[in-house]
C-alpha cells in the first residue's frame, strides 16, 4: 500500500492513532526533562528536581481544584458538593450557604434542615426560591451542577448565567 493510500482498516486506525499519542508523549516527556529543566538551571540559578519537588503541592492543589470544577462539585469559588457529617462541617456548610447566597443564618439553617443537609439542594433552594424537592429534581437533571440546575429553573437567565464546562 502507498503512503497516502487509505486503507479503512480499524487496526491500521488503532496503530496510527497509538502512534500519535506515543509522539506527543514523548514530547511532552522532551519538554519536560530536558527543556523545561535546562531553562530552571540556567534563568532559576537551583537544581531542576529541587525545583519540581517545591510545586509538587502547587500543582497537586491545582489539579484536584481542576477536578472538582469539573465535576460540578462547585459553585463560584466555593466547594458545594459535602455532607455535613459532624458539628465542625455543619459550621461549614452554613457558612459556605450564608456566603453563597446572601441570606442570614435562620434562613440558611432552615434550608439545610428541609435539604436533609444537601448543601446543592438548600442552594438552589435560597437562589431560586422553590421547594426542596423541585431543587433535587433540577440538580438531578443537570447532573449535579448547581449553575445548570438554576439555569434550569429560570431560563431567562435572571439567577444565573448558563452553565459552562465545570460552571
Amino acid at each position: 500500500m502507498l503512503p497516502g493510500e487509505a486503507s479503512g482498516g480499524f487496526d491500521d486506525i488503532l496503530i496510527q492513532l497509538g502512534a500519535y499519542v506515543l509522539t506527543v508523549i514523548l514530547a511532552l516527556a522532551i519538554q519536560q526533562f530536558i527543556v523545561y529543566s535546562a531553562s530552571v538551571a540556567w534563568l532559576g540559578g537551583m537544581h531542576p528536581f529541587t525545583f519540581f519537588r517545591g510545586v509538587r503541592e502547587a500543582m497537586l492543589t491545582a489539579f484536584s481544584t481542576a477536578v472538582m470544577v469539573r465535576f460540578g462539585r462547585t459553585y463560584s469559588n466555593l466547594m458545594v458538593s459535602m455532607r455535613a457529617t459532624n458539628a465542625k462541617l455543619r459550621g461549614r456548610t452554613l457558612r459556605i450557604l450564608r456566603e453563597a447566597t446572601g441570606a442570614g443564618a435562620q434562613d440558611c439553617a432552615e434550608a439545610l434542615a428541609a435539604a436533609d443537609g444537601d448543601l446543592k439542594v438548600a442552594l438552589v433552594q435560597l437562589l431560586s426560591g422553590v421547594d426542596t424537592g423541585r431543587a433535587a429534581t433540577a440538580l438531578t437533571g443537570a447532573q449535579g451542577y448547581v449553575r445548570g440546575a438554576l439555569y434550569a429553573l429560570d431560563p431567562l437567565g435572571r439567577m444565573a448565567k448558563p452553565p459552562t464546562l465545570g460552571g
